[in-house]
């Protein structure tokens, strides 16, 4: 019998012809020679089999197989994980790049440190952009690594919510996933937070590649033919409870809760605030009230106690202000909301004159509008509209020309943030450039009856 590759590499693929060619010449151009490809079909209606079938001709290490009926990602990277005997296994997606000594790193790491898990830098592009635009190893918090070889009791209780959290980011020792019986969950969503967030729990040993150099690329904003689309926040409820139930049965529970909590309480509040429709809305609206906190273990004695106190609070204003009835009238608009605010928008422009800042508004996006004019109405505006999106710096909207936060960081000292869902990294990135930064998230504070000092962080 043929000895078994040392990684072992799952591709999952639907329709992705016109990426796979510079995956494949990636592939191909590894430094590291002892891998293997999985490639696993789910029923392209493209080239993708025909341009497959011919890379396996030519490569030895290459390896097609194609599903009998649409499965999604999740089905498709446990088949290639099952049929493979390697090692490690690496989980990339057909329409990302590596880098030639992609696999060299990783298993050098890996084999020096006799490590379970091995994490990644990686940088993101678009189809349209392919310069790098942005490194995201753990949202910029490099200092989170300050030993060689760790695991998740070792670090901050936010540790989860500054990682990536990504199948691509990170290799994973196959007797770990063995052990545990790690798999992608069968959702239409989320069906990676499993596989994810209990290897993450469950290695004892996590190592952090440490080249300087960038390894893995990440297409963003691919078009809608890849082979999972679909969010179901229930999804992620699902997912989470899978977790901890694994986290009791294999008794890291006591020791691994407050980790979880912490990553539970942000996802959650994603959930509900990505939600578009009012029905979804309402159902995750209900499930959290009725069963899924509960579930999740998060209320009560153990849950609010073990919390540090900044966690308390955070948990205290999601609690109140997600299930204030008015978060899911169809009619309550960002800007119907704003409008119906004057009172709380004039507050925050006193506070600000009394303490002798200038204001910025975080986020150019459709919803900006609603604040401006509000604000414009009782003859009030904000001194500078800062954005991540190169595509809008140094363009006016809404009377203001958009900048970025390092070119006014100096100048602002209270910073409004529009986007409920990315507030936590918006927050760590000002922060990480001025701690005495003021910063309010709009929409909780209006949604809230808490006062404004209250909302301020």
């Amino acid at each position: 019998m043929e000895a078994a590759a040392k990684i072992a590499v799952i591709v999952p693929v639907y329709n992705a012809g016109k990426f796979l060619p510079e995956l494949l010449d990636c592939l191909m151009r590894q430094t590291m020679k002892d891998f293997a490809v999985y490639f696993v079909d789910d029923c392209s209606t493209d080239d993708t089999a025909a341009l497959l079938r011919d890379a396996v001709k030519e490569n030895k290490f290459f390896h097609y197989m194609r599903n009998d009926k649409r499965c999604g990602a999740a089905i498709s990277r446990n088949r290639g994980i099952a049929v493979s005997r390697s090692e490690y296994v690496v989980c990339l997606d057909a329409d990302d790049l590596i880098a030639d000594d992609f696999l060299e790193q990783l298993i050098e790491a890996a084999d020096f440190y006799h490590a379970d898990m091995v994490m990644l830098e990686r940088e993101d592009f678009t189809a349209f952009d392919r310069i790098r635009r942005k490194k995201t190893l753990l949202k910029d918090d490099k200092e989170l690594f300050e030993k060689d070889i760790f695991n998740i009791r070792e670090q901050p209780i936010d540790f989860l919510i500054r990682c990536q959290n990504a199948t691509y980011d990170r290799m994973v020792a196959r007797e770990l996933l063995d052990r545990f019986q790690i798999q992608f969950q069968d959702l239409p969503s989320s069906n990676d937070v499993f596989f994810i967030l209990f290897s993450t729990f469950a290695a004892e040993n996590i190592v952090h590649t440490r080249t300087a150099d960038v390894l893995y690329y990440r297409r963003l904003h691919s078009e809608p033919d890849r082979i999972s689309n679909d969010r179901d926040p229930m999804c992620a409820f699902e997912a989470l409870h899978a977790v901890k139930k694994a986290l009791m049965q294999y008794h890291m529970w006591e020791e691994r809760c407050v980790h979880f909590w912490i990553f539970a309480l942000d996802s959650l509040e994603k959930q509900l605030f990505v939600c578009k429709r009012e029905e979804r809305q309402k159902q995750v609206y209900q499930y959290l009230q009725e069963t899924g906190l509960r579930e999740l273990g998060v209320l009560g004695d153990p849950f609010y106690y073990r919390l540090p106190e900044c966690y308390r609070k955070q948990f205290e204003r999601f609690y109140q202000t997600a299930f204030e009835e008015k978060c899911f009238r169809d009619s309550m608009s960002f800007q119907a909301l704003c409008e119906s605010n004057l009172k709380k928008i004039a507050d925050i422009f006193l506070y600000v004159k009394r303490e002798g800042l200038q204001i910025g508004y975080w986020g150019a996006g459709r919803s900006t509008e609603g604040f401006i004019s509000s604000a414009a109405s009782i003859g009030e505006k904000v001194d500078y509209l800062i954005d991540n999106s190169k595509d809008k710096q140094g363009k006016k909207m809404f009377g203001l020309e958009v900048v970025s936060y390092d070119s006014v960081s100096e100048q602002i000292g209270f910073m409004i943030i529009s986007n409920k869902q990315y507030y936590h990294e918006i927050f760590r990135q000002i922060k990480a450039v001025r701690k005495d930064v003021r910063v309010l998230c709009i929409q909780e504070y209006l949604y809230s009856k808490s006062t404004l000092e209250e909302c301020i962080q």
